[in-house]
């Protein structure tokens, strides 16, 4: 055993040896100095202090990943074992807008600055003749 954990079934078994326990909110929020800081992280280490209920900051930092991708995983834990397999991505494809639809001056106003007045007034001539047969 060593430093509060003791080996078990493959895994590792929490011991309670720590005399207090410190959240993630705490220590993120607490005015320490330099030196009582440095003696709170040897109390963490020695299991005189358990950690518990770290930040989201907290977490990404100590594994290694970026903040945001802890948020994409707390938001998309239905989807953990397909993600996890590398069928779903983690963070999903950003989904591009549709454009504005313009209006109807401004569509009139993109085929007469493309086609020309007299090229835009014989394809309204030819619509409404259509329109007119049927």
């Amino acid at each position: 055993m060593e430093h509060g954990l003791s080996e078990g079934n493959g895994g590792f078994a929490l011991v309670n040896s720590a005399t207090r326990v410190v959240t993630g909110q705490w220590v993120a929020h607490v005015q320490k100095s330099l030196h009582e800081r440095a003696f709170e992280a040897a109390d963490l280490f020695n299991d005189t202090s358990l950690f518990v209920r770290p930040t989201i900051i907290q977490s990404a930092e100590l594994w290694r990943v970026n903040r945001s991708y802890v948020g994409w995983a707390l938001k998309r834990q239905k989807e953990r074992e397909l993600i996890l397999a590398g069928t779903l991505p983690l963070v999903p494809p950003t989904v591009q807008a549709l454009p504005a639809s313009a209006s109807t001056e401004q569509r009139l106003a993109d085929i007469v600055a493309k086609r020309g007045v007299n090229a835009t007034l014989a394809m309204l001539v030819a619509i409404e003749r259509q329109t007119a047969t049927v």
